[in-house]
């Protein structure tokens, strides 16, 4: 059995025969921005029908500044909820940030973005390619990291991705939309 840094135990088995292999793309900011995305991730890795196969951290750059000035405070991706999140249940859990700002266009694969935010992207075609079954993604953010995948690797995420759980708010906030 593989040991973390501190020479726990990991369990990176599946952790329930026949379950469902999960993405979970989440707008998780450290602190929270909202309450909500610390209990989706709970979730997650509570329901035994799925086994989480990566998170992807789609964290909007202005958000992660403090507004209003003075009144907030500043944010980080949820890396630090993520990795406590994985010490609490044993598993280590993969975890990348997708770009930090929308797509320019609907046919944008995030390729011009910093590499650090590409690597979201990067996290959910290797979590398909690799995949020995179809995989279930789950969005609580923006769609943009799936539609980025889906423009560099269209046949793969046809292939792979079973069904699309999306649940989002302020869809028609005109500056996160693609025209």
């Amino acid at each position: 059995m593989k040991k973390n840094r501190t020479g726990n135990k990991l369990n990176l088995t599946t952790k329930n025969p026949g379950s469902i292999p999960l993405i979970h793309i989440t707008d998780l900011y450290h602190p929270p921005q909202d309450p909500d995305d610390q209990l989706d991730l709970a979730t997650v890795l509570a329901l035994p029908e799925f086994d989480l196969q990566g998170v992807v951290l789609d964290t909007t750059t202005k958000f992660l500044k403090a507004a209003p000035e003075g009144w907030d405070v500043p944010r980080d991706p949820g890396y630090v909820i993520v990795a406590q999140a994985g010490v609490l249940t044993g598993q280590a859990i993969p975890v990348a940030r997708g770009p930090g700002v929308p797509l320019e266009t609907a046919s944008d694969d995030a390729s011009g973005q910093p590499k650090r935010e590409q690597a979201g992207v990067e996290l959910v075609l290797s979590i398909l390619t690799d995949a020995k079954a179809p995989v279930v993604v789950s969005i609580v953010g923006s769609a943009r990291v799936l539609v980025a995948a889906f423009n560099r690797s269209p046949d793969l995420v046809r292939k792979q991705v079973k069904s699309c759980l999306l649940y989002t708010s302020d869809a028609a906030d005109e500056e996160d939309s693609v025209d």
